[in-house]
């Protein structure tokens, strides 16, 4: 939602606090847990290092030569970073300036299960740092095209995303095509009971802020 000028940096009216939501904080949680039914989540072998002997090429060409290695690779089974990884992604269209203090005071509260970076998107995604939204910076360019979001987790390999919105804008039917593809776990937390908009078709679970 909003129009397309008026871009820029913002602020949010007034210094953000923590606050709680029960809906964030569930799709949060929901997010966060790993779908046993996702073939991506079965774990793999991660290299780490150990004392004990493992026959990598190094190792065993150090032995034959009479070295041994105090150290030895040790794969364990394990999820890679982005299988387990929620990515935040914020809606900060124009018209859903009344929700950014609260928004942010929500993250704000839940900043130790989703860590950084976040990203803002209105027709852009731009990334910002837990301090800038602790001190109420709003980088925006006003408009909502959910297709910015789309080709940003696309490009950056993102598995798992938790966007919070209020529903209202575009997502191409091509980039729709590419994350179900992909694969792509998508997330919605609404700031209006009435936001419906491209990424609903694509979501998991969605929840209304109350």
């Amino acid at each position: 939602g909003g129009g397309g000028g008026g871009g820029g940096l913002w602020r949010v009216g007034g210094a953000p606090r923590d606050s709680r939501s029960a809906a964030l904080a569930e799709a949060v949680r929901r997010a966060l847990a790993p779908d046993a039914r996702d073939p991506r989540m079965a774990p793999r072998l991660c290299p780490e290092s150990g004392l004990v002997p493992w026959g990598g090429r190094r190792e065993v060409a150090l032995l034959a030569a009479g070295v041994v290695p105090v150290f030895y690779p040790a794969p364990l089974p394990a999820l890679g970073e982005e299988e387990t990884r929620v990515r935040l992604y914020i809606d900060v269209s124009g018209s859903t300036r009344r929700a950014w203090g609260e928004v942010y005071g929500m993250v704000l509260h839940l900043r130790a299960e989703l860590g950084e970076p976040f990203y803002l998107f209105s027709t852009e995604v731009r990334e910002v740092s837990l301090k800038a939204m602790a001190d109420g910076q709003v980088e925006t360019t006003r408009g909502t095209d959910f297709d910015c979001v789309a080709a940003h987790s696309l490009r950056n390999g993102f598995r798992r995303l938790l966007v919070i919105t209020d529903g209202m804008g575009p997502l191409s039917d091509g980039l729709a095509l590419r994350l179900q593809q992909s694969g792509v776990q998508v997330y919605l937390v609404r700031t209006h009971t009435w936001g419906r908009g491209g990424l609903d078709r694509l979501a998991r679970q969605a929840w209304t802020l109350p």
